[in-house]
């Protein structure tokens, strides 16, 4: 049986998207964006109304919720024999042979009723996210290797793995946030 694990790296962070009511965009639109911004991440900011809490910015995901690298050439994958520590594999996320096996989980627009507004939230993260260990009786081969993707606002995020079929989650990550952004839709 042979045992590999999974690296990818360099950036990418943890993605939300959620819809707020309209009442709830007009009020943070009239404080200002980096009002929100402190709201969202400290909410340390005084007399919000309750019906106007968004604190914290990482519950705000009824739409989507990922965390990953950003699938794109300045970011790598690794695979690695867990037995002989040996790397068996390195490629950018821009290669055709990634680029072919990869798919866009959200083709479709997010649907919301009409007195709500999507809100996207994100903190840039730089570091490295392992999957779970691939486990096989064959030697690794990279065409058994499928890259799912969340499309948010034109960054395109790793959400999960498949080899040979089988889902491969993130199990953990090594990372620094470098920044926060949110925005509406």
């Amino acid at each position: 049986m042979y045992h590999y694990k999974v690296v990818l790296d360099v950036y990418g962070g943890e993605f939300t998207v959620g819809s707020i009511s309209t009442p709830t965009y007009e009020y943070w639109t009239q404080r200002g964006l980096e009002t929100l911004q402190t709201h969202l991440t400290l909410d340390d900011i005084p007399d919000v109304p309750t019906e106007h809490q968004l604190h914290p910015w990482f519950d705000r995901d009824d739409l989507i919720h990922t965390n990953g690298v950003e699938f794109k050439g300045i970011n790598q994958i690794a695979v690695i024999d867990v037995s002989t520590d040996q790397e068996m594999f390195m490629s950018s996320l821009d290669q055709d042979s990634i680029t072919d096996n990869a798919w866009v989980i959200n083709d479709q627009p997010h649907d919301v009723s009409d007195n709500h507004v999507v809100m996207t939230c994100t903190s840039w993260e730089k570091g490295s996210w392992e999957y779970e260990l691939i486990e096989t009786k064959e030697p690794f081969d990279q065409s058994k290797l499928e890259f799912f993707v969340y499309h948010i606002d034109g960054t395109f995020v790793v959400d999960h793995l498949k080899y040979d079929s089988e889902e491969i989650t993130c199990i953990d990550g090594n990372s620094r946030g470098t920044g926060f952004d949110v925005w509406f839709d």
